[in-house]
């Protein structure tokens, strides 16, 4: 296994390609894999138990869909996985529905409901990402943690096994970054 990616690795790609083409959805990919594979499992968790859809096959199928589609600039890590998150949510809808079952249909279609709601995301995922950075500067693993809950949806046993940590102590810790980002929006006029 390689080196865990840096934080901001995954900001610069998006930066270096505009945050659209399929370069840099290959470029990306092996930067965000684990962090998608988690956020499909967590997604998956609230589907039905006889789901035929697994973790690594809806990741597939985001990767697919964002191969085939204009994406928007994406300008930070913020946005690349708020909008992962509501494509990924779409797929299972459509898996659900019976959509493209047995072919591969233009991706366009069905990432354009997560782009407007990106779109109108951008500027509280723009805070979000600058609020994000400065958390790294003052504890990058505080950012590592806070990154994992609110952007990927991870548990805090799941945060504790990926920093092998305890359980109690990424509780402790998240009562402690919940306080500090609800000061931080609140600073900012978010509610």
């Amino acid at each position: 296994m390689g080196d865990q990616p840096k934080l901001g690795d995954i900001t610069e790609v998006l930066a270096r390609h505009g945050g659209r083409g399929p370069e840099m959805v290959d470029e990306l990919l092996p930067l965000v894999f684990a962090d998608l594979h988690r956020l499909a499992r967590n997604l998956m968790r609230r589907e039905r138990v006889d789901h035929t859809l697994q973790p690594g096959a809806l990741v597939s199928e985001l990767y697919l869909k964002l191969r085939e589609s204009q994406l928007p600039g994406l300008p930070n890590r913020g946005a690349f996985f708020g909008m992962a998150h509501r494509a990924m949510r779409q797929l299972l809808i459509d898996h659900a529905r019976g959509k493209d079952s047995g072919k591969r249909s233009p991706g366009a279609a069905l990432l354009a409901e997560a782009q407007v709601s990106a779109a109108s995301d951008q500027e509280g995922l723009a805070q979000l990402d600058e609020i994000f950075a400065q958390l790294r500067r003052m504890s990058a693993r505080q950012a590592r943690v806070a990154e994992l809950r609110v952007l990927a949806g991870y548990t805090h046993e799941e945060i504790a096994q990926e920093l092998n940590t305890s359980t109690r102590t990424i509780e402790r810790e998240w009562r402690v970054i919940r306080a500090w980002l609800g000061a931080q929006l609140g600073h900012r006029g978010q509610p």
